[in-house]
């Protein structure tokens, strides 16, 4: 084990490396707009490998700890259990920092005399015994997740965390949330919630803002009405907000990330599109919500959803709130607004993500009746617009139906000539086509993570993107798959080298019953890190 990790450790190392001689080049011969890029670029490719090595040292302490042999080992060979977690938290200041965390949450409630040596249970506050600071394990600094309540309340009825968590993520849980606000005054402020609602009236105003600021985020599922969304809004205190509309079957979805990067920016999008009526129906300037307050808002809807809030903002801007139906010319109209003026304009727009799986005419896009008016042409003009001119946007993904042979042109378009854009993610029907018309000429862009589900299509993908090797400047890449042959997948990345890319994340999902994660490092002799995360 402590080989492996070893290894781990020089490759990652190296990688360091190598990306920060890429980005002091770029430094060197860009302007200050490149240097922008480059920092996001460095914290994407850092995020990326912190996700995989965070699985190496999980697995790695979980087994130490919960495993059968290993705690019969380190009870005859103690100190060679020590050693190794102190060699693994000597390897970098994010390893001891992400092991000591590890280590303390998963001993903090059963903890094992074994492991007193390095333990620190109080905080050194005299200055006394200053080498207890340097010990792995703090309990003092102990955070336990809970799913549901009833976990929440006997977890701080038996224990002294230092956080406490609570995560409800699901919109059928939605009892669970009411649950915990009804508790909420009696909650110690080590508890964090986050909370989803997907029904009935949401009343934050018994509340107090110290009660409310337990509250980490809120997401509201399926509501329609705006006016949940204006009382959550009106907390300031709450700080994320989740809105997940409830579509109709192969509706052309789309999903917004915004995040205010810790600033006072203006979610200049959401604050012109959404229009917020008063308890008489009237819009009134004067009482519609900050959006300026939040430090992320996700949007989880459709192109027609947004059209419709536009449209609905107009007509309580109007003295007659009923006025006719919004002419076809005015939807286009609108839709150019949306994107090209809002979106492509707000320096808080991180993400863009556009779905559309319509088969055989299904859809109101494709029927030939609702919306056909609405060509998917100048929506990928409008989106094209957003992926040129942003500043901000990193990430953008898009799934399309099988019947779609290719990428539009005016997407490949805008992606060639983002100059934000850093992570793109889509099916693997369309990986040649990204390798071949984008990446060649975006060399800004340096993840793309691809879904399959078919061995051959991923090595045909690799061959492809083998004979563009001097062409593109891609960091990683990311194969998402649901692959029952595991030991074909090995095989596969054995026999390859001298691959283009630093490193290669293969997470397959295929899951099976009582299956658990485990990690795997692919050893193919290559300069090319190559991580496996599957569940067996």
């Amino acid at each position: 084990m402590s080989d492996t990790c070893n290894n781990n450790n020089n490759n990652n190392n190296n990688n360091n490396n190598n990306n920060n001689n890429n980005n002091n080049n770029n430094n060197n011969n860009n302007n200050n707009n490149n240097n922008n890029n480059n920092n996001n670029n460095n914290n994407n490719n850092n995020n990326s490998k912190e996700n995989i090595y965070n699985n190496i040292l999980k697995t790695i302490v979980s087994y130490i700890v919960n495993n059968d042999i290993s705690r019969k080992y380190s009870t005859l060979y103690p100190n060679s259990v020590i050693n190794e977690l102190v060699n693994y938290s000597l390897v970098s200041k994010y390893w001891n920092k992400f092991l000591s965390t590890e280590l303390t949450n998963q001993l903090f409630e059963n903890f094992n005399e074994q492991f007193s040596m390095i333990t620190q249970q109080q905080p050194d506050e005299n200055g006394e015994n200053e080498k207890q600071i340097h010990k792995l394990i703090k309990h003092f600094e102990s955070v336990k997740t809970c799913y549901n309540v009833q976990s929440l309340k006997e977890t701080l009825e038996k224990f002294n965390y230092k956080k406490v968590i609570l995560n409800i993520t699901e919109g059928e849980d939605s009892y669970q949330s009411r649950e915990a606000l009804s508790i909420l005054s009696s909650l110690p402020n080590n508890v964090e919630l986050n909370l989803t609602f997907d029904d009935g009236d949401l009343n934050l105003n018994q509340y107090t803002d110290q009660d409310l600021s337990k509250i980490k985020s809120i997401k509201i599922e399926d509501y329609s009405d705006l006016q949940v969304l204006k009382s959550i809004l009106n907390k300031t205190i709450i700080k994320e907000i989740i809105k997940k509309d409830l579509l109709e079957q192969y509706e052309f979805s789309i999903n917004l990330e915004f995040d205010s990067n810790g600033e006072t920016n203006e979610m200049k999008t959401l604050k012109e599109i959404f229009g917020f009526a008063n308890e008489n129906g009237e819009y009134t300037q004067s009482e519609q919500p900050s959006f300026n307050h939040l430090n992320k808002f996700i949007l989880q809807s459709s192109v027609i959803k947004l059209l419709r809030y536009f449209d609905t903002k107009r007509r309580l801007m109007i003295e007659d709130g009923d006025a006719a139906d919004v002419n076809h010319l005015q939807y286009n109209e609108d839709l150019v607004k949306i994107f090209s003026e809002f979106l492509a304009n707000d320096n808080t727009l991180t993400s863009l993500s556009i779905q559309h799986l319509c088969d055989n005419k299904q859809c109101k896009f494709c029927d030939g009746n609702s919306f056909t008016f609405l060509d998917q042409s100048h929506i990928y003009s409008e989106i094209k617009s957003v992926l040129v001119n942003s500043s901000t946007l990193n990430n953008f993904e898009f799934h399309f139906n099988s019947g779609l042979e290719s990428v539009d042109q005016k997407l490949i378009e805008g992606l060639t000539s983002s100059k934000s854009l850093k992570r793109i993610e889509c099916s693997s029907k369309y990986f040649n086509q990204i390798i071949t018309s984008v990446l060649t000429k975006n060399k800004s862009i340096r993840n793309l993570t691809t879904i399959s589900n078919n061995l051959e299509t991923i090595k045909n993908s690799l061959d492809n993107l083998m004979k563009l090797k001097n062409e593109i400047n891609l960091y990683s890449l990311t194969f998402i798959s649901y692959l029952e042959e595991q030991e074909k997948i090995d095989q596969l990345f054995n026999s390859l080298t001298n691959l283009p890319v630093k490193e290669i994340t293969i997470i397959n999902n295929f899951v099976s019953n009582n299956s658990t994660p485990k990690y795997h490092k692919i050893n193919n002799n290559s300069e090319t890190i190559i991580n496996l995360l599957y569940w067996s």
